[in-house]
């Protein structure tokens, strides 16, 4: 056994390696020396090529020695060993905060969701400000009525915004009760009860009744040519489609078959993710083809620098041109304010007043569900009167075409 050297530090020796070498020296097992209970005590540390220097081994000793002389903390190498153990036991075992879930989450949303940004504006905004800290596990659902209920006595925000931040919520904790921790396959982030779980959502009334009438639609366009000539291009095709906001302004030319008039949206841009085609008229394919034209970049309506443009500047836009021409003045109720998404609206209202059954507003629409179409009903008059005489006492007892039933069983 090769002998044990002193160093500069009092109560620390080291021991040199036969063959394997430190920078060039021979490699260095260090060693501290200590009294304890009356005995002498000398415990290895480790090899300076993991890294231990005999400043390091000083620093230790003088923490032993310290703890022997009062008696408290970890008196011996193993002492400190079985401390640390502790303490990396008890942070893999710490309760999760929900402001890592919400991290986490976000995360894997700018992966998964193209509308991450609207969970994050939300988050950071009111949710993270008041549970970032809190252990997930000890959110109840007593804490998210309470945080409900906060968002609506501030009078400044709507049902359906209050409704956002509580649908986030959830789904930070659903995403974390379906995400395993990492190494452990069988354990997942979060193992509790979701506190949104049973929350009476706040009342929605905000169903948009309004849309442009044809003259109305006329003025909007004519406004935009004079003031916005790359609004109007915009207002038309999402006037004369029906495409939302999102869906024009990513739309790229590759998407867009002028031979056959037609354009496919693609599911990455739509609601429902399933992409859907949407027909073109002269009007349409001659603002296309003049765009197509002049083309400089893959995207049909591109923003600065030739890059995506940014569906807040032309929301802006769009509202300062409504007001200059006078739609909306004196307007209050929100429902029957024209946004951008009256253009939708209105597409869909001309569609139902031409005569246009539920089938057909579907397909055109992208809308996944009849009940999202029952606002339009009442736009169909005609159709509905019709339907409704066929229970009149004064219909015949065997409409046309429609046998009687027989009497014999």
């Amino acid at each position: 056994m090769p002998k044990k050297l002193p160093t500069n530090y009092p109560g620390v020796r080291y021991r040199e390696h036969d063959s394997r070498k430190c920078h060039r020296r021979p490699d260095r097992y260090f060693f501290i020396r200590y009294r304890r209970l009356g005995h002498n005590v000398e415990e290895g540390l480790g090899w300076a090529s993991q890294g231990w220097t005999a400043e390091d081994a000083s620093r230790i000793l003088g923490q032993i020695q310290q703890n022997i002389k009062r008696g408290t903390g970890p008196q011996s190498l193993k002492d400190l060993a079985r401390e640390a153990r502790g303490d990396a036991l008890a942070a893999a075992t710490k309760p999760i905060v929900f402001g890592e879930l919400a991290t986490r989450y976000l995360e894997w949303a700018k992966r998964n969701k193209t509308s991450w940004k609207e969970d994050e504006y939300l988050l950071r905004k009111r949710i993270l400000p008041l549970f970032a800290d809190r252990p997930a596990a000890t959110i109840t659902r007593t804490d998210v009525e309470a945080f409900r209920d906060s968002l609506a006595d501030t009078g400044r925000l709507s049902p359906m915004t209050i409704k956002h931040h509580l649908v986030v919520l959830r789904r930070v904790y659903n995403w974390a009760s379906a995400t395993p921790v990492t190494d452990e396959p069988d354990r997942m982030l979060f193992e509790g009860r979701n506190p949104v779980v049973g929350i009476r959502m706040p009342l929605i009334d905000n169903e948009r009744i309004r849309f442009l009438t044809r003259e109305e639609a006329d003025r909007l366009l004519e406004a935009a040519t004079e003031r916005l000539p790359e609004l109007h291009d915009i207002i038309l095709l999402a006037l004369l489609t029906g495409m939302r906001r999102q869906e024009v302004l990513g739309l790229t030319w590759q998407d867009v078959d002028m031979v056959n008039r037609l354009i496919t949206i693609p599911a990455g841009l739509t609601r429902t993710k399933r992409s859907r085609k949407v027909f073109l008229d002269d009007e349409m394919s001659a603002m296309l083809q003049l765009r197509r034209e002049h083309a400089q970049t893959p995207f049909v309506f591109p923003g600065l620098s030739h890059g995506h443009r940014g569906e807040d500047q032309v929301t802006r836009q769009f509202d300062a041109l409504v007001n200059a021409i006078g739609l909306n003045d004196g307007v209050t109720d929100a429902k029957h304010k024209v946004v951008f998404h009256t253009l939708r609206h209105t597409f869909a209202s001309w569609l139902a007043q031409a005569g246009a059954d539920m089938h057909h507003l579907m397909e055109l629409t992208g809308h996944k569900s009849l009940s999202m179409l029952q606002r339009y009903a009442h736009l169909m008059p005609e159709r509905t009167r019709a339907v409704a005489s066929l229970v009149s006492r004064r219909a015949s007892r065997s409409p046309k075409g429609v046998p009687p039933e027989s009497s014999e069983a």
